[in-house]
């Protein structure tokens, strides 16, 4: 059975926790396959006035910095699905 994770939150999102390189080491040992970095993108003070629900937008470089180095240390592959959200997956052996 592949398992699969298509939402998660870190640090970066102040509703999450831990750092990408965290969700990234406890997918690896739990045999997950494919996670989904699910930052929500930044948004305007009109809809995230406490800075609560998205990443503030000076921290994308910083967030999109931590993705490629997690996919690095794996040999996972990333693939951009949408705004902020990153997809890691194990390369197939027949890469």
């Amino acid at each position: 059975m592949e398992l699969i994770t298509t939402h998660t939150h870190t640090c970066f999102t102040n509703h999450g926790e831990g750092t990408v390189e965290e969700l990234v080491s406890a997918a690896v040992a739990a045999g997950v396959s494919t996670i989904a970095v699910t930052e929500h993108y930044p948004m305007t003070a009109t809809f995230d006035p406490d800075r609560y629900l998205s990443m503030p937008a000076e921290r994308m470089g910083e967030y999109l910095a931590a993705i490629e180095a997690a996919a690095r240390w794996t040999g996972w592959e990333t693939t951009r699905t949408a705004s902020s959200r990153r997809r890691m997956s194990r390369r197939s052996s027949s890469s």
